[in-house]
């Protein structure tokens, strides 16, 4: 799974949408690391996730993978 992992963020950073994740992001990427963001309600940097049961459900249906991050967005007035 995380060869798995490493060949999507690869393929992701040479994709043309892929400058919406910004400079540094596109760099991670294209040596197989996920996307970061700051979290302001925890104060720390969280990385977009790809679920293990995501990868082997969209492996068998033939289906792209949508990364998710942890708490699916950011809402900056919820509680932590």
């Amino acid at each position: 799974m995380a060869a798995i992992r490493r060949r999507y963020w690869k393929n992701l950073s040479e994709q043309p949408s892929a400058v919406m994740f910004g400079e540094r992001n596109q760099a991670r990427m294209a040596i197989g690391q996920a996307p970061q963001r700051f979290n302001p309600r925890t104060n720390s940097l969280e990385e977009m996730q790809l679920p293990e049961e995501m990868l082997r459900y969209c492996r068998i249906t033939k289906h792209r993978p949508t990364p998710t991050w942890g708490d699916q967005g950011l809402n900056p007035y919820a509680q932590p």
